[in-house]
């Protein structure tokens, strides 16, 4: 006589497989072929490439370009991972809220495969003035978009972008890549721009040689 509903004898029952362990273990044993890993990453690669080009607006930092969360998002569900980022939470220091930080967990068919941390402070040049709400955003949007560069930065590297999310660069140069200063995008700045470094522009110098050539003439 059994003591479940299926008929199953006690001692056969703690031998079925949840799905979740079976979903695990097909992903544990899962083909060791390096040649077709690289030839489909290849084809993601170039997948991605097309998107992200066709975008108006790209994050070119420094002369490199950066993927945003959309775009590791848009590679994730290549793969089949899915992230979901838990609520921003409060970072007090000497009393007062400087900023806010979130964690993110990255699934593949239910299974967990990867997670991160991130925040968003005041003490960042470009979010002293910014809403609290923008600051909570903005940390969820971060360890949403780390989760998916843990797992998948080795194919952002191949399609040719830098393995860092956008929305994690502070520098002088952001917005899309545009310097906050003269609005440039990119490495190259307006003249008098301040996050030109001396040795490359000394704006008064040239400024000084121009009027001695104009006095001698």
């Amino acid at each position: 006589m059994t003591n479940n509903k299926k008929g199953i004898p006690p001692t056969e029952v703690s031998r079925i497989p949840t799905q979740e362990y079976q979903i695990e273990k097909n992903l544990s044993i899962e083909i060791f072929n390096p040649e077709g890993i690289i030839e489909q990453a290849r084809r993601a690669a170039d997948a991605l490439k097309k998107v992200v080009e066709s975008k108006p607006k790209k994050v070119i930092i420094n002369g490199e370009q950066f993927l945003e969360f959309e775009d590791w998002q848009t590679l994730g569900y290549f793969y089949g991972f899915t992230v979901e980022t838990g609520g921003a939470k409060e970072i007090i220091r000497e009393g007062k809220i400087v900023g806010y930080e979130a964690k993110s967990t990255v699934y593949r068919s239910g299974i967990k495969v990867g997670g991160a941390e991130a925040s968003c402070l005041r003490t960042e040049k470009n979010w002293q003035d910014k809403p609290e709400f923008q600051l909570k955003s903005m940390s969820q949007t971060r360890a949403a978009a780390k989760g998916l560069r843990n797992v998948l930065a080795w194919v952002a590297v191949l399609a040719g972008y830098k393995p860092t999310p956008a929305e994690e660069m502070t520098g002088q140069e952001t917005d899309n890549g545009k310097c906050q200063y003269c609005g440039t995008v990119g490495k190259y700045h307006k003249k008098g721009c301040p996050a030109l470094a001396k040795e490359e522009l000394d704006v008064d110098k040239i400024d000084k040689n121009i009027s001695q050539q104009k006095e001698e003439k």
